[in-house]
């Protein structure tokens, strides 16, 4: 059975706690993006960052399971489809 309260926290995070922490998640991801493309001397996309920080979120979990990285896995996930619609338009 699933706990709906990790998308609700997942929500409240990206929506408040993180944001306010952090400031706007795709001018993060952004940033985090042009620093891998110049490391990697490959273009990285804020999108692309997203969805390999829910790998990362998956390869800790593999070790042993924690709710945060199930909540954290999520968070990326909503801002992947945040960016994704807005960069297509939907």
């Amino acid at each position: 059975m699933t706990d709906p309260t990790v998308a609700v926290d997942a929500i409240r995070m990206v929506d408040e706690d993180r944001y306010a922490q952090y400031g706007d998640p795709k001018q993060n991801l952004k940033r985090i993006a042009d620093m891998w493309s110049g490391y990697l001397e490959h273009p990285v996309t804020p999108e692309d960052v997203a969805m390999m920080m829910v790998m990362v979120k998956i390869s800790r979990s593999k070790n042993r399971y924690s709710r945060d990285n199930a909540v954290d896995g999520v968070a990326y996930l909503l801002i992947h489809d945040a960016m994704a619609r807005y960069e297509h338009g939907k």
